[in-house]
């Protein structure tokens, strides 16, 4: 990879908080069996006032390309689907992802029976990024959209941790379902809500830069 301009980019590899979060948090393994990943470095411009997707960029290992990382998000269709990582449309090749534990377990279990679908889902990415746009949507994340991430990811956890309790060899009892059901009843809303504000608030930056240009 070609030397990065240090002045304007933060590097985001595993040694940042938020990427750490990603490979230790198994609730992140929800996203990856959905094909949301993100990839092992970012570069994230260091000017404040812009969103965080709008300071994203994704270096391509293999040809030194600059992606923006609003390239593979929910108002493109294109934030799913990345099961092997990004298409980088510029030399074809694949931009490897960031793996949670738990995934990565999985998938590298899957990884001996897996050639053909891999080869299957690299034909099929250059016409996933035809029509796309590097335009920021602002529209705000619903009440519903909160709500029903804070459901996904707390009925998750649940089942997880009382299975993984099980695999230790600890009794499941009716005790042990109920403080769990509790508990990530009240983590799942507050994991949800709390997404759902930060992505507000990136969003409200975008809004206040377009408004910021107008007057200029």
């Amino acid at each position: 990879m070609k030397e990065i301009d240090n002045t304007k980019y933060e590097i985001w590899n595993w040694k940042n908080l938020v990427m750490l979060h990603w490979i230790i948090n198994p609730g992140v393994s929800i996203s990856e069996f959905l094909g949301v990943t993100i990839p092992k470095i970012m570069l994230v411009e260091k000017d404040k006032t812009k969103s965080l997707i709008e300071r994203t960029w994704i270096p391509c290992p293999h040809c030194d390309a600059l992606h923006p990382g609003i390239k593979w998000s929910q108002q493109n269709s294109t934030h799913k689907k990345n099961w092997y990582g990004y298409h980088c449309n510029t030399c074809l090749e694949t931009i490897p992802p960031l793996r949670n534990w738990f995934s990565a377990i999985v998938f590298g279990a899957l990884k001996p029976f897996n050639k053909t679908n891999r080869e299957r889902w690299k034909k099929a990415q250059p016409s996933r990024f035809e029509n796309i746009t590097t335009v920021l949507e602002t529209k705000k994340i619903s009440f519903k959209k909160g709500l029903m991430l804070s459901l996904f990811f707390g009925s998750f956890m649940f089942v997880f941790m009382v299975a993984f309790n099980w695999l230790l060899g600890e009794t499941v009892t009716t005790r042990v379902i109920m403080i769990n059901a509790v508990a990530w009843s009240l983590g799942g809303m507050v994991f949800g809500f709390t997404m759902r504000a930060w992505g507000n608030y990136q969003i409200n930056k975008v809004i206040k830069n377009k408004h910021r240009e107008m007057e200029i």
